[in-house]
């Protein structure tokens, strides 16, 4: 929907749309990164390499407001391991996370869980939901 330099017209336009639910997918760069509420936003990836303090705050802040229907939601962060440097940045976001008291799920925790998810047959998760909400 959007282009590499859109208007402020058209961003408002679209945040308006994502912010009602009519628009359901943004791939975004800056432009939500603060001062944004989405409280129906329920998955995030997040693929900007970035590791600053406030970016570690802001962006992840983006889940964790409630909304109706929506008891958790999911930070996808790239584990940059193919290279050093990469992969400093990738274990620099995972302590801020860890600072924040954010309950983190390695790749293998979450197959298992969407598994058992599958497995039980109900839609429902098999035990323990993991949350995705600080505290």
């Amino acid at each position: 929907l959007g282009k590499y330099k859109s208007s402020q017209k058209d961003l408002n336009r679209i945040r308006g749309a994502f912010a009602k639910g009519t628009l359901r997918y943004v791939i975004s760069t800056k432009v939500f990164r603060q001062g944004v509420n989405f409280t129906h936003l329920q998955v995030l990836v997040r693929a900007d390499g970035d590791i600053s303090r406030i970016e570690g705050i802001q962006i992840p802040g983006r889940l964790a407001r409630l909304d109706e229907g929506k008891d958790c939601a999911y930070l996808v962060d790239v584990d940059d391991s193919f290279s050093p440097w990469a992969s400093y940045r990738a274990k620099a976001r995972e302590r801020q996370y860890a600072d924040q008291k954010w309950q983190q799920v390695s790749y293998e925790e979450l197959l298992n869980e969407l598994g058992n998810r599958t497995e039980n047959g109900s839609g429902e998760a098999a035990g323990e939901v993991r949350r995705g909400i600080p505290g």
